[in-house]
């Protein structure tokens, strides 16, 4: 989310990200999969880690665990994969909203 609206009380625990702008902010988070689309298949354990099979669609509840400011909205938000294991150059890439 923007940094702009995450409370300056909570801006120190913004995670910096390589690969994802400066003005964004990576919160302390959870997430769970409330639904799969279509013929999707589930999810599966690896190592601790829940991972999506290729070419699944899930519908996924992102919560930030530090409040952020009423006027956030949907608009504001960005998605990206970082994770070492799935981007070569350890650099996020963001994905798009449907």
């Amino acid at each position: 989310m923007p940094k702009s609206q995450v409370p300056s009380s909570a801006q120190e625990r913004c995670m910096p990200q390589a690969g994802i702008p400066d003005d964004m902010c990576t919160l302390p988070n959870h997430s769970k999969i409330t639904a799969r689309i279509g013929a999707s298949k589930a999810p599966v354990e690896d190592g601790g880690d829940t991972m999506i099979p290729a070419g699944a669609s899930y519908v996924v509840r992102i919560a930030s665990d530090l409040p952020v400011k009423e006027d956030l909205s949907a608009d504001d938000l960005r998605l990206y994969v970082w994770n070492a294991r799935f981007t070569s150059d350890r650099k996020g890439v963001r994905l798009a909203f449907p």
